[in-house]
């Protein structure tokens, strides 16, 4: 599985594509930037779209902002958007809601898509609220610092524990929302149990109360960790969908007292059989495990996969 359609809003807000003829149509909704096939054979780039969004008379109002494609033969990073955006921090005074890179399979596949040191967006917007990222490719944070982020998401195909590192190491103390989509060995997931146990026992974030260590190739090992992990008391949404999740780590959680007082368990996308099923439901809190997956069986080998790597 990968990305097959576009966000249809970002945070709570509706999104509307950007059309240079039309202009900005309703500043309650999120704008949509991005250059299809036709324009980049043409010689249109994605900057040349924001310079003709900043000329907009009602640019100064939005609080929404999509990147979608920038770049179709993976040859292009972020850098020159972030940079352009940084420069052009003051023309956006409204902006709360900010994602990089909302990019669908045709277009390009997650782990094709180039990204670079998104950081410095901290600085240049303080008054973020929301801020997403696709496409795990040079991804960096070498400045993980916001005063007043609300919600964090990194959706990723493989996730580098150098990322893992910068969120462990960051200061988000006002962090509601933190999502991680850590994704697979074979596209650039290279952490392990010590790495994911760092983000577990964070004491920095007081106010998070969603977790979601999603698209995880060891989440029944990131459940067992959740045991002894700091974090786990003061959630109220703990989030393992779209991974391998199975009977180990339902096993793991049913014995975790602290699951019992969730207010939702996310395990969508799971390798769960029924007995782990009945462990999870057990629990007397909301659950989800929809979308049950089947192991592929080759002679003596089983294989679980995530629902996005490619």
């Amino acid at each position: 599985m990968t990305f097959n359609s576009h966000l249809e809003k970002l945070h709570d807000q509706p999104i509307e594509n950007y059309d240079p003829e039309k202009g900005i149509q309703s500043t309650t909704h999120a704008i949509r930037v991005s250059i299809d096939w036709d324009l980049y054979e043409d010689g249109v780039t994605i900057l040349d779209r924001l310079s003709h969004l900043l000329k907009d008379k009602r640019v100064r109002e939005i609080s929404g902002l999509v990147i979608g494609p920038w770049d179709f033969e993976s040859s292009e990073s972020s850098a020159g958007i972030v940079s352009f955006l940084c420069d052009h921090a003051a023309e956006l005074p409204q902006l709360r809601a900010l994602f990089l890179g909302d990019i669908i399979f045709e277009e390009q596949e997650c782990s094709w898509i180039q990204q670079s040191d998104v950081s410095p967006l901290f600085a240049a917007f303080p008054n973020l609220d929301y801020f997403g990222v696709r496409g795990g490719t040079d991804l960096s944070l070498s400045h993980p610092k916001h005063d007043t982020l609300k919600h964090l998401v990194i959706q990723t195909g493989g996730m580098s524990s150098e990322v893992l590192g910068q969120i462990r190491d960051g200061h988000f103390p006002s962090l509601v929302h933190l999502e991680l989509w850590t994704g697979s060995d074979n596209y650039g997931f290279d952490a392990d149990t010590a790495d994911i146990d760092k983000i577990l026992e964070l004491t920095t974030m007081p106010e998070l109360r969603y977790l979601g260590i999603r698209n995880c190739e060891i989440a029944d090992q990131v459940a067992a960790a959740l045991k002894d992990a700091a974090i786990t008391a003061q959630l109220d949404t703990l989030d393992l969908s779209m991974g391998c999740f199975g009977d180990e780590g339902a096993a793991a959680l049913a014995a975790n007292p602290a699951i019992s007082r969730l207010k939702h368990l996310n395990l969508e996308h799971h390798y769960m059989t029924e007995k782990g099923m009945a462990l999870i439901k057990g629990l007397g809190i909301s659950v989800n495990c929809d979308d049950p997956q089947e192991e592929d069986v080759d002679e003596d080998d089983r294989y679980r996969y995530i629902a996005v790597s490619e």
